[in-house]
């Protein structure tokens, strides 16, 4: 796990927050494509909206833009993204490590790698991979 060690740590900071401040997991994982993978994918930060479900069909319209460069693979592999569930909805992103844990952040932890357990293989909705990754899939 030696390049994810690097990110541990790193505070947590919600979206509309200054990159100095922390990063969100969407933030996070972009970095970590574009440092470890040379993978770039867009920023999601957007103002601060109490408007719930207008963020998401935005974050819906932005994820529509570049989804077509992820394909859903079954078996994790380093690099692929994780897409996790709240209340049903994809609403959480992390990157696997290896093919058992995942780098993600959250406000209570920041930065930290975790097990892909069954706590979170019950919210998973899918792993995924980018295009670029697909001439070195296991």
């Amino acid at each position: 796990m030696t390049w994810a060690n690097r990110y541990v740590g790193i505070s947590y900071a919600d979206i509309s927050e200054p990159a100095e401040n922390g990063l969100d997991c969407w933030q996070l994982v972009r970095v970590v494509l574009r440092e470890q993978f040379e993978i770039e994918i867009p920023s999601l930060r957007y103002p601060v909206s109490t408007d719930y479900e207008k963020f998401y069909q935005h974050f819906l319209a932005d994820y529509a833009s570049f989804s077509q460069c992820f394909y859903k693979v079954v078996v994790p592999y380093e690099g692929d993204l994780v897409l996790i569930c709240k209340n049903k909805i994809p609403a959480h992103v992390g990157i696997m490590v290896n093919g058992s844990h995942f780098l993600h952040t959250t406000p209570s932890t920041g930065a930290v790698i975790e097990k892909l357990n069954e706590h979170w293989k019950d919210r998973l909705d899918g792993i995924y991979r980018h295009q670029s990754k697909r001439a070195a899939d296991p």
